[in-house]
């Protein structure tokens, strides 16, 4: 069959991001024989889909939904959920192709998505196993197919890279996304990583992901890797046995991570570090013990400021995400909560006022039990939980006026986004060296 998967994100905040999930679709496709065409609306346009949807006759089309919003109250994000329907709009004019969707964005929310796009398929969660079914049943003829059907939590196929998109992201950002496992045995109550991967750690081995990764930074010298995994450093330590086969191989590669601050030693920061750590998202979320507590993380803020300053000391760079507005909060916690971020300098603090609320998640629960939630509320327009007494308003005055402005404290968070675009567009390998940090 000939397949075209499109990857319809356009979210650039806080910088774009190759979509890896798509590849792999496209790896396990090719490997059972179909010719796969791989585009992607942020660099290519629609322009250019046209131009490949009329010169082209294709079996079947998949569309990729990512994000659904940028997670951010202070943001008006809507056209990122309008991308993917216009897309489906343009393949109906000019294609008779069945069109599927899946990706993270559409498996939180199917149903509605389903609704409201009109899509013949849709694949909820890990991919893999349930694309390659699909189209070998609409090979045979089927008729009867079920519109919706589940993944299942399998371990990761080899994803096969686009050279002219990671051309582009490589020019762009410089980053190359990398998972070495599935899956998130906590249990934030936020979070939707459980609802996508589920909670078992799933690694995957260790060689084939290294040969993939030497062979492109021989072609990318300049490039950061980025082990999208929900945390690199797991609590059964499949991420430790990931860094001995990297020293047994004699290899360190620019790498950046999602770290968590709990149960993280300064050894084991060390053996990162000697395998190529050069920044991280470090996983804070709350900015005080009680909202630490509300959002159910396993450390305190102390905890995290060690990690952060051994990290620093090791001249990693450091991003933190800091929310506030959550379970616990209240406006003395905002205050304390301030002075803690500030405590964190030089690391980066990405600050939002509101926590997104989705379906099935814990915090989503928690907000229904509040009466937070209207009866009619479809999942896709924004809803944030903000801690009952608390005005989004007030906190915002308080942010804006408690941050003003600082360079390393950035509210709202989409502030730092034009100066982190200009870091990636240069390469943070080419910052860091022109910076003096290596």
């Amino acid at each position: 069959m000939n397949i075209l998967l499109i990857s319809s994100n356009i979210c650039v905040e806080p910088f774009a991001v190759y979509p890896l999930g798509m590849s792999v679709i496209a790896s396990v496709l090719t490997n059972e024989g179909h010719d796969v065409t791989q585009f992607d609306i942020l660099p290519q346009g629609m322009e250019e889909l046209e131009k490949r949807l009329k010169e082209k006759k294709f079996d079947l089309i998949g569309l990729s939904i990512r994000n659904i919003d940028t997670v951010n109250s202070r943001s008006n994000t809507r056209e990122i959920i309008r991308t993917p329907l216009r897309v489906i709009e343009l393949c109906r004019k000019l294609s008779d192709a069945p069109v599927l969707l899946g990706g993270p964005g559409f498996s939180l929310l199917p149903e509605e998505i389903m609704r409201i796009s009109g899509a013949d398929y849709g694949i909820v969660g890990e991919g893999e196993k349930a694309v390659a079914e699909l189209v070998s049943e609409i090979q045979s003829g089927r008729t009867d197919l079920p519109k919706l059907r589940m993944g299942e939590p399998l371990h990761q196929a080899v994803p096969l890279y686009s050279g002219e998109l990671m051309a582009y992201y490589y020019r762009n950002v410089h980053m190359i996304p990398v998972q070495t496992k599935r899956g998130c045995p906590f249990r934030c109550v936020y979070c939707t990583y459980p609802l996508l991967e589920g909670h078992r750690i799933r690694p995957r081995d260790a060689d084939p992901i290294l040969d993939q990764m030497e062979k492109m930074f021989a072609e990318m010298p300049e490039a950061m890797f980025f082990f999208v995994d929900s945390v690199f450093n797991d609590p059964d330590g499949h991420y430790l046995a990931f860094l001995k086969r990297m020293k047994e191989r004699n290899l360190k590669l620019p790498f950046d991570a999602f770290l968590a601050p709990g149960n993280l030693s300064d050894a084991d920061i060390d053996r990162m570090v000697e395998c190529g750590l050069i920044a991280t998202e470090l996983g804070l979320d709350g900015a005080t013990d009680t909202t630490l507590r509300g959002l159910q993380k396993n450390f305190t803020f102390e905890e995290a400021r060690h990690v952060t300053q051994a990290l620093m000391e090791r001249k990693v760079g450091v991003n933190t995400n800091l929310m506030f507005c959550g379970p616990g909060e209240t406006y003395d916690t905002i205050r304390e909560g301030i002075d803690n971020i500030f405590s964190l300098i030089p690391a980066y603090s990405a600050v939002f006022s509101g926590i997104r609320i989705l379906p099935g998640t814990p915090l989503y629960d928690l907000a229904r039990e509040k009466k937070m939630v209207p009866d009619d509320w479809n999942g896709i327009d924004e809803l944030f939980y903000f801690e009952p007494g608390l005005d989004p308003e007030t906190v915002n005055t308080m942010l804006e006026k408690g941050f003003g402005g600082n360079e390393y404290c950035v509210y709202p968070p989409n502030r730092f986004t034009r100066a982190l675009r200009a870091i990636h567009r240069i390469g943070y390998v080419n910052y860091r060296e022109f910076m003096g940090k290596d």
